[in-house]
């Protein structure tokens, strides 16, 4: 570990970055399936959808980046490589080919659940250790259960 000069106990510190690690990976493999979402897509709304999935992906990147850089203000190194990816995924894949819209924004909505309910539960473990990762674990859970809402009101159907 380097020289660290954040002034929080290294025990709160080593908890925070714990508990970040246990997000970068999920938000790396959402980025990836945002990317195949928006190549895979076809049919009605091809169009919206490919470009929300371009968005999406965007803002999950800064998100991964963000992730790994307040772990490294903590004094820790992510663990980022693909195989770290690949020796525990944690979202289901998504359906494989070419998809339409609607089986598509269902996976991508289960996957963008199930990382927001481990930031959820990451908030819950370590909130109140550092403000920042605080805020930073907030900012992502309010962005994440937005799009969960947005998608959502494009599946109802009258």
């Amino acid at each position: 570990m380097m020289m660290n000069r954040v002034s929080i106990p290294l025990e709160d510190r080593t908890k925070l970055s714990g508990a970040l690690q246990g997000l970068l990976n999920p938000l790396q493999e959402l980025v990836l399936q945002t990317k195949q979402a928006h190549w895979a897509v076809v049919g009605e709304e091809f169009q919206s959808f490919h470009l929300n999935m371009d968005e999406l992906n965007a803002a999950y990147g800064l998100f991964v980046d963000s992730v790994a850089e307040r772990m490294l203000a903590l004094g820790f190194v992510p663990a980022g490589q693909v195989g770290d990816i690949a020796a525990k995924p944690v979202l289901s894949a998504l359906p494989e080919g070419f998809v339409q819209k609607g089986p598509l924004m269902s996976a991508v909505a289960d996957s963008i659940g199930a990382v927001a309910a481990r930031v959820r539960a990451a908030l819950a473990a370590v909130g109140g250790l550092d403000v920042v990762t605080d805020d930073l674990l907030t900012e992502m859970l309010q962005s994440m259960e937005k799009t969960l809402w947005m998608l959502a009101a494009q599946e109802v159907h009258a």
